[in-house]
């Protein structure tokens, strides 16, 4: 009973988990220590040390055995719900103590290592059904889509079970927008992640959770400062700032929210400072990816006072950390800024050897926003290597691009932008500029990359 029950398991679990699954109808919690013990005597379930504790887990031939034999004693959907409910309550915790500490690590490995878990959990509960203990899990992921790497599969997954939620759940679908609009303005969708945290603003204010409405109003000042609705970001942000209950994680993200609407105003020295807070709080608390993507920010900022330099600096001192982190969506966008700050400062082949690197990253996304700010750049290294025609070409992509995802420029994009409409508006007239351009636009993702890597 014990054997067949672990079969749920794709990954290996731990001693808990055993229980969680394995106590039940027949079986009660001293049964499951002693009969486990048993089972790895019989080399039926393999113990292997997992830090200071064992985890455990089956062979693929002995799990599949054990499914049979739990799918024969119509076991398979009860069990299945154990085995999410106690993903929910272990990812439930972790992400609470990430609330209160703001430390990312632990939340984030367990991520990892559950990972293939989690999977199974959440598609097995949309299959029954189990839209609730779904949501729940899946909500208590938060950020660490984007931290282990996976932001495209967290955005999927959010969006389907926001689709099928029961509409009187306003907390978890407040959770689940929240997420869903972080996760789409980190992708460079602005303007729909808007309207998701316009949707969880709503949804958190009709539940009554005020940490989740504090959260709300962070994304929706996120969201609404790149998009330039800045006055309506500043109220969003104030609200939010005024809420009592919040925890440390909040704190640093209305920081930084903070520091992204004073440097879209031009409060440059604010943002700078904030920002350099921020990446110092990270470190002190171990969160090596969260002090990456402030450098990443911090970057902009110095970037907008004039002192390109100082950002190339700051970037190159992140890459380390960012090429050993599982996340390469951040080393993508550190190597995409740097692009443009190499080009900036002329150094074009540098410029073109990080722009090629950062593509490289997205090629399984060839339509991501991502890899049209890396085209731009290379569009104005080819202009200013006097290859204007595919430099003209190339700009009518990512002209496209920007405007089929709703990604408005930032400073950097606008300083590539800039200079390299100067040079093509300079060598041609107007029809054959429009022409070329036109050519560019209507090049599809895979040719343009093609193009632009020639």
């Amino acid at each position: 009973m014990l054997f067949r029950r672990l079969g749920i398991f794709v990954n290996g679990f731990t001693l808990e988990g055993a229980v969680a699954v394995g106590a039940g109808p027949g079986l009660d919690e001293l049964d499951v220590f002693d009969l486990l013990a048993s089972l790895v005597g019989k080399s039926l379930v393999l113990a292997e040390p997992d830090g200071g504790s064992l985890r455990y887990r089956l062979l693929e031939s002995t799990r599949a055995y054990a499914l049979e034999k739990l799918d024969a004693a119509d076991e398979r959907d009860p069990i299945a719900r154990l085995h999410l409910r106690s993903l929910r309550d272990c990812f439930a915790e972790l992400w609470q103590r990430r609330n209160r500490t703001a430390q990312v690590a632990d939340l984030d490995g367990t991520l990892q290592t559950e990972l293939e878990d989690v999977r199974s959990a959440l598609d097995g509960a949309l299959e029954r059904s189990d839209l609730v203990d779904g949501g729940e899990l899946l909500a208590s992921f938060d950020t660490s889509w984007r931290d282990v790497g996976l932001e495209a599969e967290g955005m999927r997954r959010c969006a389907a079970y926001l689709a099928l939620l029961p509409a009187d759940q306003s907390r978890l679908r407040a959770r689940l927008s929240i997420v869903l609009a972080f996760l789409r303005c980190l992708s460079g969708e602005k303007v729909r992640a808007l309207e998701l945290a316009t949707e969880a603003v709503e949804h958190a204010r009709a539940s009554g959770d005020t940490l989740s409405a504090a959260r709300a109003l962070a994304e929706y000042a996120f969201s609404a400062t790149f998009v330039h609705r800045f006055d309506d970001a500043e109220k969003a942000l104030a609200q939010a700032e005024m809420i009592p209950e919040t925890s440390a994680a909040l704190r640093i993200r209305l920081l930084d929210v903070r520091a992204l609407l004073s440097k879209f105003r031009g409060d440059l020295d604010t943002a700078s400072r904030l920002l350099e807070q921020i990446r110092k709080e990270h470190r002190s608390l171990g969160n090596a990816h969260e002090e990456q993507f402030a450098a990443l920010k911090l970057a902009e900022v110095e970037h907008a006072r004039g002192r390109t330099p100082r950002s190339i600096e700051i970037v190159v001192e992140a890459l380390p950390e960012a090429r050993s982190s599982p996340d390469k969506s951040t080393l993508a966008w550190l190597l995409l800024n740097l692009a443009g700050y190499l080009a900036a400062v002329d150094d074009l082949p540098g410029a073109v050897a990080v722009a090629h690197e950062s593509i490289g990253i997205r090629m399984s996304e060839p339509d991501h926003v991502h890899i049209a700010c890396g085209i731009e750049h290379l569009a104005l290294v080819f202009a200013l290597r006097g290859d204007l025609a595919r430099a003209a070409t190339l700009e009518g992509y990512a002209d496209g691009a920007f405007a089929r995802h709703g990604f408005p420029r930032e400073f950097t994009e606008w300083t590539t932008h800039d200079r390299l409409a100067a040079l093509i508006r300079e060598e041609f007239a107007p029809d054959d500029l429009a022409r070329l351009t036109a050519e560019g636009a209507a090049l599809s993702p895979d040719a343009a990359i093609a193009e632009a890597l020639r």
